[in-house]
């Protein structure tokens, strides 16, 4: 009988001794990411500083800065999840911790503290960030046209791109034979009331040439548009 009490109480001496061992437990228990996130960081603190405490404003700061360092701020997009991960984060670090003065009244304090900074974090990290697609515009402006009506426009075009080039051919006649005249030194007026064709001065081509070149553009939009549409 005596040896059995014997190795009763061998036992038990043999599991306190093995309580040690399992300090911090907690923290790696959490199955939030977040809360994990909070509580490995502050812990770390708690680990390096034997006397650090959660009575004390400057260390309180110490690990609210920590906390908001070693977490994924992109993580922390919602006031519910914030609060959520605090508390887990805090319930975790009174478990592992019980001689750093984490009451509840501390605890208030150092959650009061990091909640608005885990939001300007989670603000900071979208600094930035573009949820603009580029594709996304020749797809809408694409949209709503069918084969007939791009075959249409095309038809179009094509009927203006020729009208405007048998103005421009015109012009440059005109630029030629004005040419031939001032050099054969007949530059009198000839009482002649006609007007240039494109407007009150002499005609250079210029605006016909800007023409051609800004349906030239057009055309190739539309092109471009065709195969995204067919695509």
């Amino acid at each position: 009988m005596k040896k059995f009490f014997a190795a009763v109480v061998a036992l038990v001496m043999l599991f306190a001794l093995c309580v040690p061992a399992f300090a911090g437990t907690a923290i790696d228990a959490l199955t939030d990411a977040n809360a994990k996130e909070i509580a490995s960081a502050v812990a770390q603190q708690l680990d390096e500083n034997t006397t650090a405490n959660f009575a004390a404003q400057n260390y309180r700061d110490q690990f609210v800065t920590a906390a908001v360092a070693g977490i994924t701020a992109k993580n922390f997009d919602t006031e519910e999840k914030r609060v959520a991960a605090v508390d887990a984060a805090i319930a975790a670090l009174q478990a592992d911790y019980p001689d750093r003065q984490l009451t509840e009244e501390n605890a208030n304090a150092f959650k009061a503290e990091l909640l608005p900074k885990l939001e300007k974090a989670y603000a900071d990290s979208q600094l930035g960030v573009s949820t603009f697609d580029p594709s996304e515009v020749i797809d809408n402006v694409a949209d709503g046209f069918s084969d007939g009506d791009l075959d249409a426009l095309f038809d179009t075009m094509r009927n203006t791109i020729n009208d405007l080039s048998d103005r421009l051919t015109g012009v440059f006649s005109g630029i030629a034979g004005d040419s031939g005249s001032s050099d054969s030194g007949d530059s009198a007026d000839d009482g002649s009331t006609d007007q240039p064709e494109f407007g009150g001065s002499d005609a250079t081509g210029d605006t016909a040439i800007f023409a051609v070149v800004g349906v030239a553009a057009v055309a190739g939009a539309a092109l471009i548009l065709t195969r995204k549409k067919a695509k």
